[in-house]
């Protein structure tokens, strides 16, 4: 879990991607590309807005996201999300 205080990373791709970082974290997105930083709150939980223009050539685009932070020696990943824009 990331830590109080802490500062994390969102990142994003176009493809997916299951490489191991060491303690049981694994690396989701192939190619990641840093969108935002932000201070981890209180219970591990950090809050990201990410809009998205209302264009018709991004519908159907699919991308990859990621939150990451650093923990003590280590790492700390959240889970990964696949979005679709318009779907």
């Amino acid at each position: 879990q990331m830590q109080s205080g802490s500062v994390a990373v969102l990142v994003f791709g176009v493809s997916p991607t299951t490489v191991p970082l060491g303690s049981g974290c694994i690396q989701l997105v192939a190619a990641p590309t840093v969108y935002d930083f932000r201070l981890v709150a209180p219970y591990g939980q950090s809050e990201f807005a990410v809009p998205v223009p209302g264009s018709a050539g991004l519908l159907g685009l699919e991308l990859r996201w990621q939150a990451a932070s650093l923990v003590g020696n280590g790492i700390a990943v959240s889970d990964g999300l696949r979005m679709i824009v318009g779907y």
